[in-house]
């Protein structure tokens, strides 16, 4: 199919986002081999893509299909179930990684485990990295020959989880449907945080929030207008060809999110979609945060193999712990999202307390509760209230009639 309008594609699985997810990780994973192993070797397409890094142009991808699909889930959920949603994805897995990390890393630390496991910097290098507060990349006494960068592909989520803040704010006033007014929010909360946030608090020297949140909120824009853009392959090939002319070009860091964002979602959904994230799971998240340690103790342990035999190793290693991730960690924190994604039923929820709130009285003051809540011929004169010929009958607790389909239901 070479065209179709970008609405007429949502609300289904025919789409490549699994492939190119894992694919843009790919990116990353290898990028980061040509640097971390010694000595660093020139990354693959430098000379085509000039100005950005593979392994950026994975992380671009990755912040233009999230603005893409994040806005849609903005859109459709409550914020309680939108915000679910978001945690269930990024903190189970993060978590899990950080303390692996912080276990592994054990082994190649100066100091005793339990002073290891214990000091400040241990401590801070996983809480700041959980709450995103601040990006610590260092943990005590480790020893030469590893760089003391644990995982400094984490930055993007602090990035990430800042861009989910803000549009959850601009999704909370129900804006999303108004296109003038979500659009006019869009631009002006991801000002507000340009300026605001600026470069995240890091210990990386990298130009961070400012070169990401455009391509989200570029994503974001997409949605808005899903109705109004037709995707070509035409159209695709020229934004392609003009991502890679004008690398390095004056604007080319405001400019290119378009073209680059309309590309990866030609890709998305103009070609044959691959099965292939259904049968083995979605690696792309696990693979992206479990690549760097394993990086790093591959270019400790094995020396002089090349860039590619790097990149070969740490991906078997890291592909199978992804995996494991998935299978073990991801998908079933996942599933938890059903349970809020429901707009919460306040009558049903406050009948619930009441009853919890007289169950737990019968337990503690069994005999005064048996005349207050079983008083005489209690049953009988609900038996009464409750007739199935009746259309409405009483709750029992409240005496506020309730439609017999509604109680029922």
């Amino acid at each position: 199919m070479k065209q179709r309008i970008l609405a007429d594609c949502l609300g289904g699985r025919n789409n490549n986002f699994d492939i190119l997810r894992l694919t843009f990780s790919l990116f990353v994973l290898v990028g980061h081999s040509f640097v971390l192993d010694p000595p660093s070797y020139p990354v693959p397409f430098h000379s085509i893509l000039k100005s950005t890094w593979l392994g950026s142009l994975g992380v671009l991808g990755f912040f233009a299909i999230s603005g893409f699909l994040v806005a849609d889930s903005a859109a459709r959920h409550t914020t309680i179930g939108f915000t679910a949603a978001r945690v269930l994805r990024i903190f189970p897995a993060l978590i899990v990684s950080l303390l692996l990390t912080i276990l592994l890393m054990m082994n190649y630390s100066s100091l005793p485990a339990r002073a290891f496991l214990t000091h400040p910097e241990t401590v801070w290098y996983f809480v700041c990295n959980v709450i995103f507060y601040k990006q610590t990349v260092t943990l005590p006494g480790i020893v030469d020959g590893i760089p003391n960068v644990m995982n400094g592909a984490l930055w993007t989520l602090n990035s990430e989880v800042r861009a989910y803040f803000l549009l959850g704010l601009v999704a909370a006033f129900n804006v999303m449907s108004n296109k003038v007014l979500a659009t006019t929010s869009v631009v002006l909360v991801m000002l507000v945080g340009y300026f605001n946030f600026g470069d995240l608090p890091t210990q990386l020297n990298l130009p961070l929030w400012k070169s990401v949140s455009i391509y989200f909120a570029v994503g974001v824009l997409f949605w808005i207008y899903r109705s109004s853009i037709i995707l070509d392959w035409k159209v695709a090939a020229l934004c392609g060809a003009w991502f890679i002319w004008f690398q390095g070009a004056p604007y080319f860091d405001v400019i290119a999110p378009i073209p680059w964002c309309y590309f990866v979602l030609c890709l998305a959904y103009l070609t044959p979609p691959l099965p292939l994230a259904q049968r083995i799971g979605d690696l792309s998240y696990g693979l992206y945060i479990y690549a760097w340690p394993i990086q790093l103790l591959v270019s400790y342990h094995v020396k002089g193999i090349g860039p590619w035999t790097h990149v070969f190793i740490t991906l078997a290693i890291a592909a199978s712990i992804a995996w494991l991730s998935w299978t073990l960690i991801e998908k079933p924190s996942l599933a938890l999202k059903r349970y809020f994604m429901r707009p919460l039923d306040w009558q049903a929820a406050g009948l619930f307390f009441v009853r919890s709130l007289a169950g737990l009285l019968r337990r503690v003051f069994p005999s005064a509760s048996s005349k207050v809540v079983n008083p005489p011929n209690a049953a009988a004169g609900r038996e009464a209230v409750e007739d199935p010929a009746d259309p409405t009958y009483s709750d029992g607790f409240s005496g506020v009639p309730v439609s017999k389909s509604r109680a029922h239901g």
